[in-house]
Protein backbone atom coordinates (compact mmCIF):
# COMPACT_ATOMS: atom_id res chain seq x y z
CA UNK A 1 0.00 0.00 0.00
CA UNK A 2 1.40 3.39 -1.28
CA UNK A 3 0.95 5.83 2.48
CA UNK A 4 2.61 8.80 -0.29
CA UNK A 5 -1.10 8.75 -2.11
CA UNK A 6 -2.54 11.89 -1.24
CA UNK A 7 -6.21 11.39 0.34
CA UNK A 8 -9.20 13.34 -1.68
CA UNK A 9 -12.21 14.94 0.20
CA UNK A 10 -14.64 12.89 0.68
CA UNK A 11 -18.99 14.17 -0.62
CA UNK A 12 -19.56 15.25 3.37
CA UNK A 13 -16.91 16.77 3.68
CA UNK A 14 -17.35 19.09 0.62
CA UNK A 15 -21.30 19.65 1.09
CA UNK A 16 -20.28 20.68 4.79
CA UNK A 17 -18.26 23.08 3.45
CA UNK A 18 -20.56 24.43 1.18
CA UNK A 19 -23.48 24.49 3.93
CA UNK A 20 -20.79 26.87 5.78
CA UNK A 21 -19.95 29.09 2.87
CA UNK A 22 -23.86 29.40 2.52
CA UNK A 23 -24.28 30.39 6.02
CA UNK A 24 -21.93 32.57 5.91
CA UNK A 25 -22.72 34.20 2.12
CA UNK A 26 -26.79 34.45 4.44
CA UNK A 27 -25.21 36.45 6.81
CA UNK A 28 -23.09 39.16 4.79
CA UNK A 29 -25.66 39.39 1.99
CA UNK A 30 -28.10 41.97 4.20
CA UNK A 31 -25.10 43.73 5.22
CA UNK A 32 -23.82 44.43 1.73
CA UNK A 33 -26.88 45.26 0.52
CA UNK A 34 -27.86 48.26 3.52
CA UNK A 35 -23.78 49.37 2.52
CA UNK A 36 -24.19 49.39 -1.41
CA UNK A 37 -28.13 51.46 -0.40
CA UNK A 38 -26.02 53.62 1.99
CA UNK A 39 -23.27 54.42 -0.91
CA UNK A 40 -25.84 55.34 -3.54
CA UNK A 41 -27.50 57.55 -0.76
CA UNK A 42 -23.92 59.39 -0.46
CA UNK A 43 -24.11 59.75 -4.26
CA UNK A 44 -27.84 60.92 -4.11
CA UNK A 45 -26.85 63.45 -1.32
CA UNK A 46 -23.82 64.58 -3.14
CA UNK A 47 -26.35 64.79 -6.54
CA UNK A 48 -28.57 67.27 -4.83
CA UNK A 49 -25.39 69.29 -3.70
CA UNK A 50 -24.49 70.37 -6.92
CA UNK A 51 -27.66 70.38 -8.19
CA UNK A 52 -28.65 73.17 -5.61
CA UNK A 53 -24.84 74.67 -6.00
CA UNK A 54 -25.89 75.00 -9.97
CA UNK A 55 -29.41 76.60 -9.47
CA UNK A 56 -27.95 78.95 -7.15
CA UNK A 57 -24.74 80.11 -10.02
CA UNK A 58 -27.39 80.03 -11.90
CA UNK A 59 -29.88 82.23 -9.96
CA UNK A 60 -26.53 84.80 -9.33
CA UNK A 61 -26.03 84.94 -13.08
CA UNK A 62 -29.84 86.30 -13.69
CA UNK A 63 -29.83 88.36 -11.13
CA UNK A 64 -31.49 86.18 -8.32
CA UNK A 65 -33.93 85.13 -10.71
CA UNK A 66 -35.52 81.85 -9.64
CA UNK A 67 -36.19 78.56 -13.24
CA UNK A 68 -38.35 77.00 -10.67
CA UNK A 69 -41.63 76.42 -12.23
CA UNK A 70 -45.12 77.49 -11.54
CA UNK A 71 -45.77 73.76 -9.89
CA UNK A 72 -43.50 70.38 -8.93
CA UNK A 73 -42.46 68.64 -11.95
CA UNK A 74 -39.05 66.44 -12.82
CA UNK A 75 -39.29 67.33 -16.30
CA UNK A 76 -35.75 68.50 -17.77
CA UNK A 77 -36.89 69.00 -21.38
CA UNK A 78 -40.60 69.10 -22.68
CA UNK A 79 -42.39 70.83 -25.33
CA UNK A 80 -39.71 71.17 -27.40
CA UNK A 81 -37.81 73.38 -24.73
CA UNK A 82 -35.31 73.19 -21.50
CA UNK A 83 -37.58 73.07 -18.04
CA UNK A 84 -36.66 73.09 -14.50
CA UNK A 85 -33.33 71.83 -13.79
CA UNK A 86 -32.85 71.62 -17.78
CA UNK A 87 -32.20 75.03 -17.84
CA UNK A 88 -28.89 74.33 -15.71
CA UNK A 89 -27.91 72.01 -19.17
CA UNK A 90 -24.84 72.92 -20.55
CA UNK A 91 -23.78 76.33 -18.65
CA UNK A 92 -24.14 74.59 -15.23
CA UNK A 93 -24.65 71.41 -15.27
CA UNK A 94 -22.32 69.64 -17.91
CA UNK A 95 -22.44 65.92 -16.26
CA UNK A 96 -25.25 64.64 -16.68
CA UNK A 97 -25.61 61.90 -14.85
CA UNK A 98 -26.04 64.32 -11.50
CA UNK A 99 -29.60 64.72 -12.30
CA UNK A 100 -30.53 60.65 -11.79
CA UNK A 101 -30.37 58.99 -8.85
CA UNK A 102 -28.43 55.09 -8.37
CA UNK A 103 -31.04 54.11 -6.55
CA UNK A 104 -34.08 55.03 -8.75
CA UNK A 105 -35.34 51.93 -10.50
CA UNK A 106 -37.76 53.78 -13.13
CA UNK A 107 -36.41 57.57 -13.90
CA UNK A 108 -32.98 56.61 -14.71
CA UNK A 109 -30.80 58.05 -16.71
CA UNK A 110 -31.19 55.01 -19.63
CA UNK A 111 -35.47 55.17 -19.28
CA UNK A 112 -36.35 54.56 -22.98
CA UNK A 113 -39.59 57.14 -22.25
CA UNK A 114 -38.01 59.12 -20.44
CA UNK A 115 -33.82 59.05 -20.10
CA UNK A 116 -31.61 61.82 -21.30
CA UNK A 117 -31.00 60.59 -24.76
CA UNK A 118 -34.89 62.45 -25.28
CA UNK A 119 -32.72 65.78 -24.32
CA UNK A 120 -33.21 67.99 -27.19
CA UNK A 121 -35.13 66.27 -29.35
CA UNK A 122 -38.48 67.43 -30.88
CA UNK A 123 -41.41 66.05 -29.43
CA UNK A 124 -39.73 64.18 -26.54
CA UNK A 125 -39.38 64.45 -23.07
CA UNK A 126 -36.98 63.88 -20.56
CA UNK A 127 -37.09 63.75 -17.05
CA UNK A 128 -34.86 63.58 -13.78
CA UNK A 129 -34.85 61.58 -10.93
CA UNK A 130 -35.45 64.27 -9.00
CA UNK A 131 -38.17 66.71 -8.79
CA UNK A 132 -37.85 70.52 -8.30
CA UNK A 133 -40.73 72.21 -6.10
CA UNK A 134 -43.12 74.34 -7.55
CA UNK A 135 -42.80 78.13 -6.93
CA UNK A 136 -46.96 77.90 -5.95
CA UNK A 137 -46.61 74.85 -3.30
CA UNK A 138 -43.79 77.23 -1.31
CA UNK A 139 -45.93 78.56 1.75
CA UNK A 140 -45.18 81.83 3.15
CA UNK A 141 -44.49 80.20 6.80
CA UNK A 142 -40.78 80.26 8.43
CA UNK A 143 -38.12 78.38 8.02
CA UNK A 144 -35.82 76.12 5.98
CA UNK A 145 -38.14 75.28 2.30
CA UNK A 146 -37.17 72.12 0.85
CA UNK A 147 -36.73 72.61 -2.94
CA UNK A 148 -35.50 69.47 -4.66
CA UNK A 149 -36.38 65.93 -3.82
CA UNK A 150 -36.16 62.40 -5.09
CA UNK A 151 -38.49 61.33 -6.94
CA UNK A 152 -41.19 59.41 -5.14
CA UNK A 153 -44.59 57.67 -6.89
CA UNK A 154 -44.95 54.81 -4.15
CA UNK A 155 -48.33 53.98 -5.35
CA UNK A 156 -46.56 53.07 -8.59
CA UNK A 157 -43.39 51.52 -6.93
CA UNK A 158 -41.58 54.72 -8.29
CA UNK A 159 -39.38 55.17 -5.39
CA UNK A 160 -35.66 55.77 -4.86
CA UNK A 161 -34.95 54.62 -1.35
CA UNK A 162 -36.29 52.38 1.38
CA UNK A 163 -37.60 54.47 4.20
CA UNK A 164 -37.19 58.08 3.23
CA UNK A 165 -36.06 60.45 0.34
CA UNK A 166 -33.08 62.92 0.41
CA UNK A 167 -34.15 66.82 0.30
CA UNK A 168 -32.16 69.64 -0.54
CA UNK A 169 -33.07 73.10 1.05
CA UNK A 170 -32.97 76.74 0.40
CA UNK A 171 -30.15 77.61 2.77
CA UNK A 172 -28.26 75.13 0.62
CA UNK A 173 -28.45 72.06 2.58
CA UNK A 174 -29.08 68.52 2.09
CA UNK A 175 -30.06 65.74 4.43
CA UNK A 176 -31.84 62.82 4.51
CA UNK A 177 -35.22 62.50 5.45
CA UNK A 178 -35.90 59.43 7.96
CA UNK A 179 -39.49 57.56 6.87
CA UNK A 180 -40.50 60.69 4.62
CA UNK A 181 -42.70 59.48 1.86
CA UNK A 182 -45.49 60.68 -0.77
CA UNK A 183 -49.04 58.92 -0.10
CA UNK A 184 -51.68 58.36 -2.71
CA UNK A 185 -53.41 60.59 -1.46
CA UNK A 186 -51.16 63.24 -1.02
CA UNK A 187 -50.78 66.71 -3.06
CA UNK A 188 -47.39 67.83 -3.97
CA UNK A 189 -48.09 71.15 -1.29
CA UNK A 190 -48.55 68.42 1.54
CA UNK A 191 -45.87 66.08 0.77
CA UNK A 192 -43.23 69.46 0.26
CA UNK A 193 -44.31 70.47 3.66
CA UNK A 194 -43.58 67.07 5.55
CA UNK A 195 -40.02 67.75 4.20
CA UNK A 196 -39.71 71.63 5.43
CA UNK A 197 -38.15 72.13 8.71
CA UNK A 198 -40.27 74.43 10.37
CA UNK A 199 -38.77 76.72 13.78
Amino acid sequence: MDNNRKRGFTLIEILVVISIIAILAALLLPTLSRAREQARRTVCINNIKQIGLSAYMFAQNRGGSSFYEDETTNDIWRLNSKVSLGILIPDFVTNTRILYCPSQKYYRMDNPDFGIQNFGKDGLTSRSSYYVRGSREVNDTAGKKALVSDVEFPEDGKTSHKNGVVAGYSDGSVRWVNNARRYAGDTWTDYWKRLDETP
